[in-house]
């Protein structure tokens, strides 16, 4: 089966969700799927009505659960022969050619790029809906000039995950999130890779340091941290 995602999101019970419309073959629960950066198995769907489905014929629109991540709108999906061909196909979308990998801050990165030892900023965005995603991302493409070229090179809706921070690690990128946390092993991660992971609850705070960041003025946060005590 081939399709089309029209809409797409983070349930709380149920994970990540999307509404996909069957353009060629048939859906089935059971299928092993790949859309764009996701994939996953069809572990359920469900019809217009909410009614669980066990397939869908070209033209139906189905809710289907079982993605390991949110997929985006307008990314096509299709059925593979199984989970692991679909992850690889994933993953090869993702990540792409492989390149060195860096250790990155924002405030690391402002020094370069007042240094003029950086021309560009590279970004992973994520958020807690599609609105606020293309309201940043709208943002902070106005931010580049002819000195500094900003690029969004991933925005996804939902909590910040491992391949975020890999993919931010191989594309020497930062991270930046609106009102979602980081999953334990995205932190973990970050903290090994040196990925800066900021998060935001007050859009205008992103764009102001990110801002400041491509005109080299952020200056480095002191964080004093007692490791403990003794006599």
């Amino acid at each position: 089966a081939e399709g089309t995602i029209i809409e797409c999101e983070k349930d709380v019970s149920r994970g990540p969700m999307a509404t996909v419309i069957v353009q060629r073959g048939t859906l089935r629960v059971g299928d092993a799927v790949v859309a764009g950066e996701t994939w996953g198995k069809v572990k359920a769907m469900f019809n217009h009505l909410g009614k669980r489905v066990k397939d869908a014929p070209p033209a139906a629109p189905v809710e289907v659960m079982g993605l390991d991540s949110v997929p985006k709108a307008g990314d096509p999906i299709r059925v593979v022969s199984d989970e692991r061909v679909a992850r690889d196909l994933a993953e090869k979308t993702r990540y792409g050619t492989e390149t060195a990998m860096r250790r990155m801050t924002l405030e690391a990165l402002s020094g370069d790029i007042k240094a003029g030892r950086v021309k560009e900023l590279n970004i992973v965005i994520k958020a807690d809906a599609d609105g606020s995603l293309e309201a940043i991302r709208g943002s902070l493409e106005r931010l580049s000039s002819p000195e500094v070229r900003l690029n969004v090179i991933h925005t996804g809706v939902g909590d910040v995950s491992e391949s975020d921070v890999m993919l931010a690690a191989a594309s020497k990128a930062i991270v930046v999130s609106f009102t979602v946390k980081a999953e334990p092993g995205a932190k973990r991660m970050a903290e090994i890779e040196g990925i800066d992971l900021r998060n935001y609850h007050i859009i205008y705070e992103l764009i102001e340091d990110v801002d400041k960041a491509v005109k080299g003025l952020m200056e480095p946060v002191m964080v004093e941290v007692i490791d403990g005590h003794a006599e």
